[in-house]
């Protein structure tokens, strides 16, 4: 039987690169975030509105890309549009966003931690090894996006700190989804060969 992943693999997962930039996108922008405390909260508004837009454009095509090859592709195309329409929120009332930071952040942190504890639960579905790093990264994401939820004025300082672990938490998770995803397409190319 096929190796699976993500609902039907039909041939090859396309694209498999594109949660690999997105995990080094977070990373980097995580690492920014630990750096420059005091100067990130006046920015991360901005930040944030970029972050999401790119992320949600990179889901996006990878969602489309895949769409023939994974049967819930919906669910990453779903999860782009989502974070497209955050950015252009957080872009559009800037000052809407440095008052409701960290509601907005641990927002979307969960729903992004949401998303990849789906995908883990998908990988241990189809019986691919290591799925529980990938579900204890997730379940992470979700602690810190219910506690920037709970409370959202822990003050800048804390919720600079828990935005900038979420970060590099969401990055890690996808270059490991990245690299299983690699695994999958070289078994795929391997098996067409044969």
């Amino acid at each position: 039987m096929e190796n699976q992943s993500f609902g039907t693999l039909n041939k090859r997962v396309q694209y498999w690169y594109l949660p690999f930039i997105l995990g080094i996108i977070f990373i980097l922008l995580g690492i920014w975030i630990f750096m420059t405390p005091v100067a990130s909260y006046l920015t991360l508004a901005v930040l944030f509105a970029y972050t999401f837009l790119i992320a949600g454009l990179i889901e996006v095509i990878y969602a489309i890309s895949n769409r023939k090859h994974l049967q819930s592709w919906g669910w990453s195309l779903v999860s782009g549009i989502i974070g497209l329409l955050f950015g252009l929120l957080l872009l559009s009332r800037p000052e809407f966003s440095l008052i409701t930071l960290g509601l907005l952040v641990g927002f979307g942190v969960l729903f992004y931690s949401f998303m990849a504890l789906g995908r883990s639960m998908a990988l241990r579905k189809y019986k691919i090894e290591d799925w529980g790093f990938s579900m204890v990264i997730s379940i992470i994401g979700l602690i810190l996006g219910f506690l920037m939820v709970w409370n959202p004025l822990l003050g800048g300082f804390t919720i600079v700190l828990y935005t900038a672990f979420s970060f590099i938490t969401l990055g890690i998770f996808n270059i490991y989804i990245s690299f299983m995803l690699k695994r999958l397409y070289k078994h795929t190319q391997d098996e067409e060969l044969t």
